[in-house]
Order: C-alpha cells, then structure tokens, then sequence
C-alpha cells in the first residue's frame, strides 16, 4: 500500500514537486481545478481518491 497524499492550495508548489521527487503520489488542488472549491468538496475528492489531504487550512479540523 502506497501512500497516497493530496495537498491543500496553501501549501507550495515547491512542496508537491520535492515530494514527488521523493518517489510518493502526490496531487495537488491545483492540478485538479479544485483552487475555487469548498473544504467540503476538497475533503469528498480525498476520501474519493483514498488520499491524505494535507493543509493549513484550519477550517478541517471541524468538517463532519
């Protein structure tokens, strides 16, 4: 099983390229159009993809 990882729009594009060099599967909202989407939406494309988001996006820690 592969770690699977989604990055949140505030986190550096520089972050997506290094992890990618770092062999791991990596998406980012940006690369899915997802600049504009709600928390809500970005959380249901993670869970869709069976990816970890990662964010600095204080909002998720209160989505149910």
């Amino acid at each position: 099983m592969s770690i699977k990882l989604l990055l949140d729009q505030n986190l550096r594009v520089e972050t997506v390229e290094f992890l990618r060099k770092l062999g791991l599967d990596v998406t980012s909202t940006r690369d899915l159009g997802l600049s504009r989407a709600t928390d809500g939406e970005i959380a249901a494309v993670a869970v869709a993809q069976d990816r970890i988001l990662l964010t600095f996006n204080h909002g998720f820690g209160d989505i149910r």
